[in-house]
């Protein structure tokens, strides 16, 4: 089974299960975009805990020495809770030294790692949007505002796609630096085109 697919079913799972119960004859509850962003946080959480151990400063050498694609291969192992499974909890908690790695991890990515990569990039939208939008980058097709701000391109529940988008609507909506004005618009006219259709 794939990682690709096992993210896509924890998240699922995890969106599904963080939804208010209503009965057929009241209105739907709407969920608080706070309780939304904790849901999908907590989701990609525990998607990508229980790494083996590396730090950036690690993974940077790595490129350096061998490139992108020698370095991802060697981070994803075989098996999984890999330290490539770190690096995408570093990404997806938003932290500065842990984003500064995507640039220069992508181009070693396919697949599976491009998937989950995508995956991290989302979470980390919901906590650290601006430092997120920086990264956009249209010439990337893996950091495309469509790539970041759209929902993953496989199929998932109607649930998972609500909770996605009432964590990342509000937390773009609540990015200020007027440098970041273009990409966070972009980004928040797909994430309507998304919610509309």
């Amino acid at each position: 089974m794939s990682r690709a697919f096992l993210i896509v079913a924890t998240l699922a799972t995890l969106a599904a299960c963080s939804q208010p119960e209503t009965k057929a004859v009241e209105a739907p509850a709407q969920t608080s975009p706070s309780e939304a962003m904790a849901a999908y946080t907590a989701a990609a959480t525990v998607l990508f805990s229980g790494g083996q151990p590396i730090t950036p400063a690690e993974v940077t050498a790595m490129v350096a020495a061998q490139g992108a694609q020698p370095t991802v291969a060697a981070l994803y192992g075989d098996g999984e809770k890999t330290r490539w499974t770190t690096v995408m909890a570093g990404v997806a908690s938003g932290a500065a030294e842990w984003l500064a790695l995507v640039p220069a991890l992508i181009p070693g990515t396919e697949n599976a790692t491009s998937y989950e990569i995508q995956d991290a990039l989302k979470a980390a939208m919901v906590v650290e949007p601006s430092a997120v939008l920086v990264l956009l980058d249209e010439r990337d097709p893996m950091l495309s505002t469509e790539a970041v701000c759209a929902a993953a391109g496989i199929e998932q529940t109607p649930e998972w796609y609500a909770a996605y988008y009432d964590a990342l609507t509000p937390a773009v909506e609540s990015v200020t630096d007027p440098a970041l004005s273009e990409k966070k618009s972009a980004c928040l006219t797909i994430l309507k085109a998304r919610v509309a259709s």
